[in-house]
């Protein structure tokens, strides 16, 4: 076997690098050291254009690393030393090559989360092989399909421990949901397309409606209440300030001062409130809920824009859609692209 030849022109300030395989630094790398190895990787690998787009492809490149350089020296600074990484530098060069080629600006900074996400990932773990398939699925789906995989996984498989009134109920609409609703594809092919690309899949098993989704994790903002008399009749010996408060929807009436129906037990036994009276506020805790066609009146009245989106859901493959690891690593991205930090990813896959 012949031994190819190679020659290099390096300018001042610059470090040679070889080209055609895996680039390797020394440790302490600063953040000129790693854009460095991020433009001679670019150009090591991208395919030869014309000149016109051979310009432009290296001005997204180029975009796209110094965005991932300034996040990365904000949320993990640390992420710097991965450069010396083969996976690293692989996954890096996905982000300069889907950007060069596309040019999106959404695809792009959502990329970058994902690759940041990825520099936290010390080992060769499910996380991380999550990641790379995420960077490498993401450019094959539409602003629509991105806008799913967000709105699925917010709804779906998130929690927010601020919404406490409707009012942060809100805001949590405002924050995570409306953003999207424009932009949904909610055609059958978008959904087989999801399915193909191994983000999700269909079925009727876990059929859902947005309203159903609200009731089952935020109950008490639906709750109709109960009177003075259904809680003594329910086996109260008084209306305990500990285990109620004043309905939210109707001041005339009571409810159980917690806002999850899972967390009764341990709130109010931190609260002091005896096992007897504990047992007695779960089996009083569901009465007289709003059905989901008065939820969806609500909403409609808080934040008049959930009318579309709730269509939408409701006459498409959303309301039974479940997400893959890689659709809740996309969604999740595409959530924190908007509105910042949003939880670690290993919440939700371990």
């Amino acid at each position: 076997m012949t031994q190819c030849e190679q020659s290099q022109a390096v300018k001042n300030g610059g470090t040679a690098l070889q080209a055609g395989g895996d680039i390797h630094l020394q440790q302490g790398l600063s953040y000129q050291d790693v854009r460095q190895v991020a433009q001679d990787l670019f150009d090591a690998n991208f395919f030869r254009l014309s000149v016109v787009a051979r310009e432009e492809a290296a001005s997204r490149a180029e975009y796209i690393t110094e965005k991932f350089l300034r996040k990365l020296s904000e949320e993990n600074p640390n992420g710097f030393s991965k450069a010396n990484d083969p996976g690293f530098q692989s996954a890096l060069y996905t982000v300069q090559r889907e950007h060069a080629k596309a040019g999106d600006e959404d695809l792009g900074d959502l990329l970058v989360d994902l690759l940041v996400d990825r520099s936290k990932q010390d080992q060769r773990d499910l996380i991380q092989l999550v990641l790379d398939e995420s960077l490498a699925t993401a450019p094959k789906l539409t602003n629509g399909q991105l806008s799913v995989l967000a709105i699925t996984f917010a709804l779906k498989y998130t929690v927010d421990n601020r919404v406490v009134s409707e009012e942060s109920l809100g805001d949590y609409l405002d924050r995570y949901i409306i953003p999207f609703g424009d932009s949904l594809a909610v055609s059958e092919s978008s959904f087989a397309h999801l399915d193909f690309a191994g983000c999700g899949s269909t079925s009727v098993l876990v059929d859902i409606s947005i309203e159903g989704i609200l009731i089952n994790t935020y109950p008490a903002l639906f709750s109709k209440g109960v009177t003075s008399e259904e809680i003594l009749s329910a086996g109260f010996s008084t209306v305990d300030g500990r285990i109620f408060s004043e309905c939210l929807n109707d001041i005339s009436r009571f409810q159980v001062s917690v806002i999850r129906d899972s967390e009764v037990e341990l709130v109010l036994s931190k609260r002091g409130v005896d096992a007897g009276d504990v047992d007695l506020a779960k089996a009083i805790y569901s009465r007289n809920m709003m059905s989901e066609e008065e939820v969806a009146r609500k909403i409609m009245k808080l934040r008049p824009a959930m009318g579309d989106i709730s269509r939408k859901w409701s006459d498409s493959g959303m309301k039974s859609l479940s997400l893959t690891s890689v659709g809740k690593a996309i969604g999740h991205a595409n959530v924190k692209r908007l509105v910042g930090e949003f939880g670690a990813l290993s919440i939700w896959i371990s």
